[in-house]
């Protein structure tokens, strides 16, 4: 797909979040485990993910986090 695909990807869908056009409460997702994935790929999600991590507003949560009902 590419870097500036996947990056539109990622900044359309969180714009629409941010816009009520989808649900703000859902999170956004990050495929790293699909076997078609080259060393370019593997190398954008490095840099996504340490960016992530320096970003101040960014929450990594698991997919147990994410799937667990809470208790609440």
């Amino acid at each position: 797909m590419g870097t500036e695909r996947a990056l539109q990807l990622l900044t359309d869908h969180l714009e629409a979040r941010r816009t009520g056009q989808a649900d703000a409460k859902e999170p956004t997702g990050l495929l790293t485990h699909h076997l078609r994935h080259d060393e370019e790929a593997w190398t954008f999600i490095d840099q996504l993910l340490a960016f992530g991590a320096r970003h101040p507003v960014v929450r990594w949560r698991s997919a147990a986090e994410i799937f667990t009902p809470s208790s609440a």
